[in-house]
């Protein structure tokens, strides 16, 4: 998670319009069937029509403001999206330059194919879902519970039972996808593994005669990932059956606790109509916050493979201060007859002067006891003179 806010945080400002766009779309959703049933009342109790009107131009205002609302969260959020992905994929980039042939076969060219392209997909896919499904529930919940508690308690009641009915469905079933999802993506890996030896390889498998034997390795590997993908297909069909059933059966409890109220003057007809919707707005976020949440370990588990990249320590490191932008080339400092120092003709490491003399005797030495003579002397020039005697002949190292 701290991996996911260092990277969202060049984008704090864009995240906080979208908590209040998020935040004007579920007040608005709210405030519709209230006006509503707000209309349905002044028409039973006899309300004039100039009422009718007004409370008609002022939810034709909330949609309005609300659909504006929803439009500009969703374009900022897309925008924060895309960032975050161009962010990871550039850092993931920038830190396998810095990887040996040793760490960068830690995780394999398939992985790294598959954390740069499926894995940061995943998590933008996520990050957008969660901000646009997820992160309105706890505003949807506690507003629309308390808009419920102010027409009746026993409304309110009925819905916090829903709430903590389809609550603990989803926790069970999360705590199933979390490892269903960790093994997809190893299956995911091992897929493009194998998919990538089959292309490279094909002509040493023609050459050995391995096709059926390739054929039934790929094919197992494809089996092992349909039959995960299968079993988190079913725990999504598991969940919304549930949650359908769950929200039939709070909308028929409604409707028959609330023409009890209303047969006895507890409650105006209008606010069973406000009290349904309430029920469908709060279940219908929570269905699809647990939609979302099922995806968040899979998410997580890719983000944790994110992070596993960027956190590893190359095995070759820079030096702290590095090499000089200019060295001066080591020299051999000539005696006044001309030749080096000492005059033989030969060069010994006391002749050597200047940065990286010390390289340059060890060299030396090395030439004397390979060769047997010190080093050899090619014929160069010295300020643009050619050198006619031994003298004159700059040494170079074998």
């Amino acid at each position: 998670m701290k991996l996911l806010l260092h990277f969202l945080k060049p984008y704090w400002k864009l995240c906080l319009i979208v908590l209040l766009s998020v935040t004007v779309d579920v007040t608005g959703a709210l405030l519709v069937p209230t006006i509503t049933a707000d209309m349905i009342n002044l028409a039973v109790t006899g309300g004039s029509l100039d009422e009718i009107i007004w409370k008609g131009i002022a939810m034709l205002a909330v949609s309005i403001i609300t659909g504006g609302s929803v439009l500009a969260g969703s374009w900022f959020c897309s925008k924060a999206s895309a960032g975050l992905g161009r962010d990871m994929r550039n850092a993931i980039y920038d830190k396998t330059l810095t990887f040996s042939s040793e760490d960068f076969e830690r995780f394999g060219t398939a992985s790294m194919v598959t954390r740069t392209i499926n894995d940061i997909n995943t998590i933008q896919q996520a990050f957008v879902m969660f901000i646009q499904m997820v992160l309105p529930v706890p505003i949807m919940c506690a507003l629309g519970i308390a808009f419920t508690f102010r027409i009746s308690s026993a409304m309110g009641l009925l819905i916090l039972g829903i709430m903590a009915f389809v609550m603990v469905i989803a926790i069970s079933i999360i705590r199933k996808a979390s490892s269903i999802f960790a093994a997809l993506q190893k299956l995911l890996d091992r897929v493009n593994v194998i998919l990538r030896e089959n292309i490279t390889g094909v002509r040493v498998i023609r050459a050995f005669n391995k096709e059926n034997y390739e054929s039934g390795r790929m094919e197992k590997t494809f089996s092992d990932y349909a039959v995960s993908a299968i079993q988190a297909n079913r725990l999504f069909a598991a969940l919304d059956s549930l949650a359908m059933v769950s929200i039939n059966l709070c909308i028929v409890a409604i409707l028959y606790i609330g023409g009890n109220q209303v047969g006895a003057g507890k409650m105006a007809i209008g606010d069973i109509t406000a009290v349904t919707e309430y029920a469908i707005w709060i279940l219908f976020y929570l269905v699809m916050a647990q939609m979302v949440v099922i995806l968040l370990p899979r998410a997580i588990i890719c983000l944790d493979r994110i992070g596993e990249v960027l956190s590893l320590e190359p095995e070759i490191q820079d030096g702290a201060g590095g090499r000089a932008e200019s060295q001066a080339e080591p020299r051999a400092e000539r005696s006044p007859e001309g030749g080096p120092q000492g005059g033989s003709g030969a060069l010994s490491s006391g002749d050597i002067r200047g940065e990286g003399a010390d390289e340059v005797r060890l060299a030396a030495i090395d030439g004397r006891q390979g060769e047997g003579g010190g080093l050899r002397h090619e014929r160069g020039t010295a300020d643009g003179e050619e050198a006619g005697s031994a003298g004159g002949r700059l040494p170079t190292m074998v």
